[in-house]
């Protein structure tokens, strides 16, 4: 935007000083005379610092930078779609879905977060809309090989789920063959959560999310290649 700057302001930044120009500009900005469009310059600076946060892989810093550039422009859906990636690398799943969602919102047809918002759906054992964003992700791109296949693959185990049954507790979503194996079930939730315990504790690390595990009731080759 044209508006004027001082020359400190100027000066921090063309030496990309940002947070510095940051502080300065938000004190003009704060001021009744000051100019609204300084607002987009406050925005840029909290942008770059999150780009060298971001290429750090300093994911929790690099969404503070954001939300304090959308706190002042909020109408660029490639910062919530950035925002939405730092979230998903933390596992946070319902604040990665927000974001995305916040950048369809901007632009429906903002193709990196469709296709994250099914990476996020399947994730979280959504299958159901895993499929709706892919597919519509797949519209816009229809020579993503590497989504077609993932697609693929999902709507082969939605095909093959419909004859399973399925357990959910806190940590796992199980599917099992409904007809064979009842006698397994206990022992298979039981043996699951002791590994998630034992490797959580050791890594002290436990994912945010159900983990999704498919029991066959016998080696089915057509079965084992729909679910890879």
């Amino acid at each position: 935007p044209d508006v004027k700057l001082s020359l400190e302001i100027k000066s921090l930044l063309l030496n990309k000083k940002w947070e510095e120009a940051a502080e300065k500009l938000i004190e003009a900005y704060e001021m009744v005379v000051s100019d609204p469009n300084l607002k987009y310059y406050i925005a840029y600076c909290y942008e770059q610092l999150a780009v060298t946060a971001f290429e750090k892989r300093e994911y929790r810093d690099t969404i503070e930078h954001l939300e304090k550039a959308v706190s002042y422009v909020d109408d660029e859906p490639d910062i919530f779609a950035i925002l939405g990636i730092c979230h998903f690398q933390l596992s946070q799943y319902l604040e990665a879905e927000g974001s995305f969602k916040a950048a369809l919102n901007l632009d429906s047809k903002h193709l990196l977060s469709l296709k994250k918002l099914g990476e996020v759906f399947y994730l979280t054992n959504d299958m159901d809309q895993a499929l709706f964003y892919w597919e519509e992700a797949l519209k816009l791109d229809p020579q993503d090989k590497i989504l077609k296949k993932r697609l693929a693959s999902l709507k082969k185990l939605l095909d093959l789920s419909q004859n399973f049954d399925t357990e959910i507790d806190r940590f796992f979503s199980v599917s099992f063959d409904g007809e064979q194996n009842l006698q397994l079930r206990g022992t298979v939730l039981d043996t699951l959560r002791d590994i998630y315990l034992k490797i959580g504790q050791e890594l002290n690390l436990y994912p945010n999310r159900q983990i999704r595990v498919v029991l066959l009731a016998e080696d089915d080759p057509a079965t084992c290649s729909a679910l890879k």
